[in-house]
Protein backbone atom coordinates (compact mmCIF):
# COMPACT_ATOMS: atom_id res chain seq x y z
CA UNK A 1 0.00 0.00 0.00
CA UNK A 2 2.71 2.33 0.75
CA UNK A 3 4.26 1.90 -2.70
CA UNK A 4 1.42 2.51 -4.38
CA UNK A 5 0.87 6.28 -2.54
CA UNK A 6 4.23 6.39 -3.58
CA UNK A 7 3.53 6.36 -7.38
CA UNK A 8 -0.06 7.93 -6.98
CA UNK A 9 1.63 10.91 -5.25
CA UNK A 10 4.18 10.81 -7.99
CA UNK A 11 1.85 10.89 -10.70
CA UNK A 12 -0.74 13.47 -9.10
CA UNK A 13 -1.33 16.73 -10.77
CA UNK A 14 -1.45 18.45 -7.44
CA UNK A 15 0.94 16.35 -5.61
CA UNK A 16 4.25 18.46 -3.96
CA UNK A 17 6.91 17.89 -3.05
CA UNK A 18 6.60 17.51 0.23
CA UNK A 19 3.48 15.13 -0.30
CA UNK A 20 5.87 13.01 -2.13
CA UNK A 21 8.55 13.10 0.27
CA UNK A 22 6.35 11.80 3.37
CA UNK A 23 5.00 9.21 1.51
CA UNK A 24 8.39 7.78 0.30
CA UNK A 25 9.27 7.75 3.95
CA UNK A 26 5.80 6.19 4.69
CA UNK A 27 7.20 3.77 2.10
CA UNK A 28 10.76 3.01 3.56
CA UNK A 29 12.92 1.59 0.64
CA UNK A 30 16.08 2.48 1.33
CA UNK A 31 16.25 5.84 3.42
CA UNK A 32 14.01 8.90 4.25
CA UNK A 33 16.65 11.35 2.53
CA UNK A 34 15.82 13.15 -0.45
CA UNK A 35 18.88 11.78 -2.56
CA UNK A 36 17.42 8.35 -1.14
CA UNK A 37 13.97 9.13 -2.75
CA UNK A 38 15.28 10.17 -6.23
CA UNK A 39 17.19 6.51 -6.19
CA UNK A 40 14.17 4.89 -5.20
CA UNK A 41 11.69 6.78 -7.59
CA UNK A 42 14.43 6.01 -10.47
CA UNK A 43 14.41 2.00 -9.59
CA UNK A 44 10.85 2.18 -9.18
CA UNK A 45 10.78 3.71 -12.98
CA UNK A 46 12.63 1.15 -14.62
CA UNK A 47 10.85 -1.59 -12.79
CA UNK A 48 7.61 0.18 -14.64
CA UNK A 49 9.40 0.23 -17.38
CA UNK A 50 11.10 -3.66 -17.62
CA UNK A 51 7.95 -4.53 -17.48
CA UNK A 52 5.57 -2.34 -19.54
CA UNK A 53 4.64 -5.37 -21.38
CA UNK A 54 2.52 -7.05 -18.55
CA UNK A 55 1.34 -3.94 -17.88
CA UNK A 56 0.09 -3.04 -21.28
CA UNK A 57 -1.91 -6.49 -20.87
CA UNK A 58 -3.46 -5.70 -17.97
CA UNK A 59 -4.64 -2.74 -19.51
CA UNK A 60 -5.88 -4.18 -23.00
CA UNK A 61 -8.12 -7.04 -21.08
CA UNK A 62 -9.52 -4.55 -18.54
CA UNK A 63 -11.50 -2.64 -21.08
CA UNK A 64 -14.91 -3.38 -21.56
CA UNK A 65 -17.25 -2.77 -24.79
CA UNK A 66 -19.04 0.65 -24.76
CA UNK A 67 -23.20 0.37 -25.57
CA UNK A 68 -23.78 2.86 -28.79
CA UNK A 69 -20.41 3.50 -29.97
CA UNK A 70 -20.46 3.67 -33.66
CA UNK A 71 -17.29 5.49 -34.42
CA UNK A 72 -13.50 5.82 -33.27
CA UNK A 73 -11.54 8.12 -33.50
CA UNK A 74 -7.47 8.30 -33.90
CA UNK A 75 -5.89 11.63 -32.65
CA UNK A 76 -2.51 12.55 -32.17
CA UNK A 77 -0.27 15.74 -31.21
CA UNK A 78 2.95 16.74 -29.57
CA UNK A 79 3.63 19.47 -26.25
CA UNK A 80 7.06 20.12 -25.09
CA UNK A 81 8.37 19.47 -21.87
CA UNK A 82 11.91 20.89 -20.36
CA UNK A 83 14.51 18.27 -19.98
CA UNK A 84 17.28 18.25 -18.22
CA UNK A 85 20.31 17.26 -20.24
CA UNK A 86 24.15 17.17 -19.83
CA UNK A 87 26.35 20.20 -20.72
CA UNK A 88 29.57 19.63 -22.49
CA UNK A 89 32.42 21.35 -20.31
CA UNK A 90 34.57 23.99 -21.74
CA UNK A 91 37.87 23.33 -23.20
CA UNK A 92 40.47 23.73 -20.25
CA UNK A 93 40.70 24.26 -16.73
CA UNK A 94 37.24 25.20 -15.12
CA UNK A 95 36.44 28.20 -12.93
CA UNK A 96 36.47 28.28 -9.72
CA UNK A 97 33.04 27.38 -8.61
CA UNK A 98 32.21 25.79 -11.58
CA UNK A 99 29.56 23.07 -11.77
CA UNK A 100 30.96 19.47 -11.66
CA UNK A 101 28.18 18.30 -14.13
CA UNK A 102 26.95 21.16 -15.95
CA UNK A 103 23.59 21.27 -17.19
CA UNK A 104 21.22 22.79 -20.08
CA UNK A 105 17.58 22.79 -20.08
CA UNK A 106 15.95 22.37 -23.43
CA UNK A 107 12.26 21.95 -24.50
CA UNK A 108 11.52 18.56 -25.94
CA UNK A 109 8.86 17.20 -27.87
CA UNK A 110 6.79 14.77 -26.25
CA UNK A 111 3.89 12.38 -27.75
CA UNK A 112 0.37 12.59 -26.29
CA UNK A 113 -2.47 10.42 -28.50
CA UNK A 114 -6.09 9.22 -27.53
CA UNK A 115 -8.79 6.76 -28.83
CA UNK A 116 -12.22 7.51 -28.40
CA UNK A 117 -15.72 5.85 -28.51
CA UNK A 118 -18.21 7.90 -30.45
CA UNK A 119 -21.96 7.63 -30.61
CA UNK A 120 -24.16 8.33 -33.71
CA UNK A 121 -23.94 12.06 -32.72
CA UNK A 122 -19.88 12.11 -32.73
CA UNK A 123 -20.37 12.42 -29.11
CA UNK A 124 -17.29 11.16 -27.23
CA UNK A 125 -18.41 7.76 -24.55
CA UNK A 126 -14.66 6.81 -23.59
CA UNK A 127 -11.48 8.12 -24.00
CA UNK A 128 -7.91 6.19 -23.56
CA UNK A 129 -5.48 8.24 -23.17
CA UNK A 130 -1.43 7.61 -24.45
CA UNK A 131 1.67 9.16 -23.69
CA UNK A 132 5.29 9.01 -24.66
CA UNK A 133 8.84 10.40 -24.29
CA UNK A 134 10.81 12.55 -27.22
CA UNK A 135 11.79 9.75 -30.14
CA UNK A 136 9.76 7.32 -28.53
CA UNK A 137 6.94 7.66 -31.62
CA UNK A 138 7.18 3.66 -32.34
CA UNK A 139 6.29 3.04 -28.36
CA UNK A 140 2.78 5.11 -28.18
CA UNK A 141 1.77 4.01 -31.96
CA UNK A 142 2.84 -0.08 -29.95
CA UNK A 143 0.35 0.90 -27.02
CA UNK A 144 -2.30 2.43 -29.04
CA UNK A 145 -2.55 -0.43 -31.52
CA UNK A 146 -2.57 -2.89 -28.57
CA UNK A 147 -5.72 -0.80 -27.36
CA UNK A 148 -6.95 -0.53 -30.65
CA UNK A 149 -7.41 -3.51 -31.45
CA UNK A 150 -9.15 -4.70 -28.45
CA UNK A 151 -11.90 -2.00 -28.81
CA UNK A 152 -12.34 -2.57 -32.88
CA UNK A 153 -12.84 -6.54 -31.50
CA UNK A 154 -15.59 -5.84 -28.77
CA UNK A 155 -17.69 -3.75 -31.26
CA UNK A 156 -19.57 -5.37 -34.63
CA UNK A 157 -18.66 -2.46 -36.63
CA UNK A 158 -16.68 0.90 -36.10
CA UNK A 159 -15.82 3.48 -38.45
CA UNK A 160 -12.11 4.89 -38.13
CA UNK A 161 -11.53 8.71 -38.40
CA UNK A 162 -7.85 9.75 -38.27
CA UNK A 163 -8.33 13.17 -36.46
CA UNK A 164 -5.09 15.14 -36.22
CA UNK A 165 -3.78 19.16 -36.21
CA UNK A 166 -2.33 18.74 -39.68
CA UNK A 167 1.46 17.72 -39.34
CA UNK A 168 2.10 14.73 -41.60
CA UNK A 169 3.89 13.17 -38.81
CA UNK A 170 1.36 13.11 -36.75
CA UNK A 171 -1.00 11.92 -39.34
CA UNK A 172 1.34 9.02 -40.50
CA UNK A 173 1.22 7.87 -36.92
CA UNK A 174 -2.39 7.43 -36.76
CA UNK A 175 -2.41 5.56 -40.13
CA UNK A 176 0.21 3.69 -38.61
CA UNK A 177 -2.28 2.46 -35.49
CA UNK A 178 -4.94 1.95 -37.35
CA UNK A 179 -3.00 -0.33 -39.53
CA UNK A 180 -4.55 -2.53 -42.50
CA UNK A 181 -8.24 -1.36 -40.84
CA UNK A 182 -10.29 0.68 -43.86
CA UNK A 183 -10.17 4.05 -42.42
CA UNK A 184 -13.76 6.41 -42.92
CA UNK A 185 -12.37 9.76 -43.04
CA UNK A 186 -9.37 11.59 -42.45
CA UNK A 187 -9.81 15.09 -40.90
CA UNK A 188 -7.68 18.05 -39.86
CA UNK A 189 -9.36 19.07 -36.17
CA UNK A 190 -11.95 21.80 -37.16
CA UNK A 191 -10.93 24.36 -34.55
CA UNK A 192 -6.98 24.23 -35.53
CA UNK A 193 -8.82 25.58 -39.38
CA UNK A 194 -10.35 28.06 -37.43
CA UNK A 195 -7.48 29.51 -36.48
CA UNK A 196 -5.87 29.84 -39.74
CA UNK A 197 -8.96 31.45 -41.21
CA UNK A 198 -8.91 34.27 -38.51
CA UNK A 199 -5.44 35.49 -38.92
CA UNK A 200 -6.08 35.40 -42.45
CA UNK A 201 -8.77 37.94 -42.38
CA UNK A 202 -6.37 40.14 -39.46
CA UNK A 203 -3.88 40.22 -42.15
CA UNK A 204 -5.64 41.16 -44.97
CA UNK A 205 -7.56 43.63 -43.04
CA UNK A 206 -11.41 42.19 -43.53
CA UNK A 207 -14.06 42.09 -40.78
CA UNK A 208 -13.69 39.48 -38.43
CA UNK A 209 -17.82 38.74 -38.95
CA UNK A 210 -16.58 36.89 -42.09
CA UNK A 211 -14.90 34.32 -39.90
CA UNK A 212 -18.45 33.02 -39.00
CA UNK A 213 -19.96 33.10 -42.98
CA UNK A 214 -16.68 31.57 -43.77
CA UNK A 215 -16.78 28.59 -41.33
CA UNK A 216 -20.32 27.80 -41.60
CA UNK A 217 -19.41 27.80 -45.59
CA UNK A 218 -16.38 25.10 -44.34
CA UNK A 219 -19.05 23.01 -42.11
CA UNK A 220 -21.43 22.69 -44.45
CA UNK A 221 -20.52 22.80 -48.02
CA UNK A 222 -19.06 20.05 -49.83
CA UNK A 223 -16.62 22.54 -51.42
CA UNK A 224 -15.98 25.04 -48.68
CA UNK A 225 -12.44 24.55 -48.29
CA UNK A 226 -11.90 25.24 -52.14
CA UNK A 227 -13.79 28.14 -52.08
CA UNK A 228 -12.19 29.64 -48.83
CA UNK A 229 -8.45 29.15 -50.73
CA UNK A 230 -10.18 31.08 -53.74
CA UNK A 231 -11.14 34.17 -51.69
CA UNK A 232 -8.31 34.23 -49.87
CA UNK A 233 -5.98 34.29 -53.10
CA UNK A 234 -7.85 37.16 -53.96
CA UNK A 235 -7.15 39.01 -50.83
CA UNK A 236 -3.39 38.15 -51.57
CA UNK A 237 -3.74 40.33 -54.74
CA UNK A 238 -3.96 42.62 -52.78
CA UNK A 239 -2.62 42.51 -49.58
CA UNK A 240 0.02 40.40 -48.68
CA UNK A 241 1.41 39.08 -45.15
CA UNK A 242 2.86 36.15 -43.35
CA UNK A 243 -0.45 34.53 -41.73
CA UNK A 244 -2.13 35.21 -44.90
CA UNK A 245 -0.09 33.23 -46.65
CA UNK A 246 0.23 30.39 -44.19
CA UNK A 247 -2.73 30.19 -44.45
CA UNK A 248 -3.52 29.56 -47.86
CA UNK A 249 -0.67 27.27 -47.92
CA UNK A 250 -2.19 25.11 -45.01
CA UNK A 251 -5.75 25.03 -47.09
CA UNK A 252 -3.93 23.78 -50.11
CA UNK A 253 -2.53 21.29 -48.25
CA UNK A 254 -5.33 20.08 -46.38
CA UNK A 255 -8.37 20.58 -48.40
CA UNK A 256 -8.54 17.11 -49.17
CA UNK A 257 -9.03 16.69 -45.14
CA UNK A 258 -11.58 19.47 -44.66
CA UNK A 259 -14.26 16.91 -45.56
CA UNK A 260 -16.90 18.39 -42.75
CA UNK A 261 -20.08 17.98 -44.36
CA UNK A 262 -19.48 14.97 -44.81
CA UNK A 263 -18.31 14.06 -41.84
CA UNK A 264 -21.19 15.43 -39.67
CA UNK A 265 -23.52 14.03 -42.07
CA UNK A 266 -22.27 10.79 -41.14
CA UNK A 267 -21.93 11.35 -37.04
CA UNK A 268 -18.16 11.64 -37.12
CA UNK A 269 -16.23 13.82 -34.68
CA UNK A 270 -14.52 17.28 -36.32
CA UNK A 271 -12.61 18.31 -33.47
CA UNK A 272 -9.52 17.31 -31.67
CA UNK A 273 -10.45 18.29 -28.65
CA UNK A 274 -9.82 15.23 -26.64
CA UNK A 275 -5.95 14.59 -28.10
CA UNK A 276 -5.95 18.47 -26.48
CA UNK A 277 -7.13 17.51 -23.36
CA UNK A 278 -5.02 14.47 -23.27
CA UNK A 279 -1.65 16.52 -24.07
CA UNK A 280 -2.74 19.01 -21.01
CA UNK A 281 -4.19 16.02 -18.21
CA UNK A 282 -1.24 14.02 -18.95
CA UNK A 283 1.70 16.28 -19.81
CA UNK A 284 0.76 20.25 -19.12
CA UNK A 285 -0.32 20.22 -15.14
CA UNK A 286 2.09 17.70 -14.20
CA UNK A 287 5.72 18.70 -16.34
CA UNK A 288 5.45 21.91 -16.99
CA UNK A 289 5.17 23.47 -13.23
CA UNK A 290 7.33 27.03 -12.93
CA UNK A 291 10.97 26.15 -12.81
CA UNK A 292 10.56 22.44 -13.60
CA UNK A 293 13.22 20.47 -15.57
CA UNK A 294 13.40 16.67 -16.07
CA UNK A 295 15.48 13.29 -16.81
CA UNK A 296 14.28 10.93 -19.45
CA UNK A 297 14.72 7.82 -16.57
CA UNK A 298 12.53 10.32 -14.00
CA UNK A 299 9.75 11.30 -16.57
CA UNK A 300 9.03 8.28 -17.95
CA UNK A 301 6.94 6.04 -15.15
CA UNK A 302 4.89 9.43 -14.49
CA UNK A 303 4.23 9.77 -18.18
CA UNK A 304 2.93 6.38 -18.13
CA UNK A 305 1.53 6.58 -14.92
CA UNK A 306 -0.80 9.44 -15.51
CA UNK A 307 -1.92 8.25 -18.93
CA UNK A 308 -3.41 5.75 -17.36
CA UNK A 309 -4.78 6.85 -14.25
CA UNK A 310 -6.62 9.51 -16.53
CA UNK A 311 -8.01 7.31 -19.16
CA UNK A 312 -11.92 5.70 -19.12
CA UNK A 313 -12.30 2.43 -17.22
CA UNK A 314 -8.90 2.90 -15.39
CA UNK A 315 -7.69 0.00 -14.06
CA UNK A 316 -4.34 1.08 -12.70
CA UNK A 317 -5.56 0.87 -9.10
CA UNK A 318 -6.64 -2.63 -9.23
CA UNK A 319 -3.83 -3.68 -11.68
CA UNK A 320 -0.95 -1.30 -9.33
CA UNK A 321 -0.74 -2.82 -6.20
CA UNK A 322 -0.03 -6.72 -7.42
CA UNK A 323 2.47 -4.99 -10.12
CA UNK A 324 4.11 -3.52 -6.87
CA UNK A 325 4.39 -6.38 -4.53
CA UNK A 326 5.36 -8.68 -7.62
CA UNK A 327 7.74 -6.62 -8.98
CA UNK A 328 9.31 -3.67 -7.02
CA UNK A 329 8.85 -4.95 -3.39
CA UNK A 330 11.83 -7.39 -3.92
CA UNK A 331 14.41 -5.03 -5.29
CA UNK A 332 13.93 -2.75 -2.72
CA UNK A 333 14.24 -5.01 0.18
Amino acid sequence: LSLTLLVLSLASSSGTQNKVEQAHTKSALLGVSKSAMERDIVKLGIRIEQHSPSLLKARVQALQPVQGAVSLSISLDRTGIPFEEAHPRPVGRPKKGAPKNPCQVKKRQCYCGCLTLHDEDGKALMTQRFGALPEEDKKIVEEMSAVFERMMSQHDSLDVVLLCDGASEMMKLARQVAGEHEVSAELVDFYHVTTYVHDALKCAGKPSAWADELLHKLKHNKRGAWGIVTRMRTWAMDKRGEDLGRAITFFENHAEQMGYAQARAKGYPIGSGNVEATCKGVIAVRFKRSGARWKKKGAYPLVMARAWMTSDQNAWGAVLPEFLDSYVTPVAV
